[in-house]
């Protein structure tokens, strides 16, 4: 099993880079990439000419089963999905979102975990009567997610189809604007790391 960790998006409503915004000291796609190394080899998908986001990248990668691959700037996140599934081996996969700062290692184990015990059908997080990712997905879904088209996220497919899920309330918080910054900041200020 592999994963591809998705750092590939404009950041436009935020107003600056997400992956640069600092948790704990700890730029956002470094703490990311740290994770979800920690359970799975991982592919990262980042926008092209993102030098700042590779060069902090390359920090991690002396230090877990890391590598990158690149997208065009402002494409779909469909298009970011099927360069990283094609960038993985033939096994299953786990896809998780850079900028879901709450998320544990824990988290991740759990999910896996769940998935381990009925590889046949996906795994995904449910949080805020959603369910999305984090999720896992057997190798059979490749096609599925190769052929995802226009802005759809794993999501679509998750929320169509039969699958397994793990509540994970803090899959809920991403960093997209900048009242999310400031939740950000909270809860820096009131978790320890």
């Amino acid at each position: 099993m592999e994963a591809i960790l998705l750092a590939a998006g404009s950041s436009t409503r935020l107003g600056q880079c997400k992956l640069h915004v600092t948790l704990w000291g700890e730029p956002l796609i470094e703490r990311m990439c740290r994770l979800v190394a920690g359970c799975l080899p991982v592919t990262v998908v980042l926008r092209e000419g993102d030098a700042r986001s590779a060069e902090r990248l390359g920090r991690v990668v002396a230090r877990f089963p890391v590598r990158s691959v690149t997208v065009d700037e402002h494409v779909p996140q469909s298009v970011s999905i099927r360069r990283g599934v094609e960038a993985t081996s033939s096994g299953d996969l786990l896809i998780a979102l850079a900028d879901q700062y709450r998320l544990r290692r824990r988290d991740l184990k759990s999910l896996l975990h769940r998935f381990s015990d009925n590889p046949e059908l996906p795994c995904a997080a449910a949080y805020d009567n959603i369910v999305g990712v984090p999720a896992a997905f057997p190798a059979s879904w490749k096609s599925k997610l190769i052929r995802l088209d226009a802005d759809a996220g794993a999501g679509r497919l998750l929320r169509g189809s039969p699958v397994h899920t793990v509540d994970m309330p803090q899959a809920a918080f991403d960093l997209d604007t900048p009242a999310d910054l400031d939740a950000l900041r909270e809860f820096e200020e009131c978790t320890e790391a």
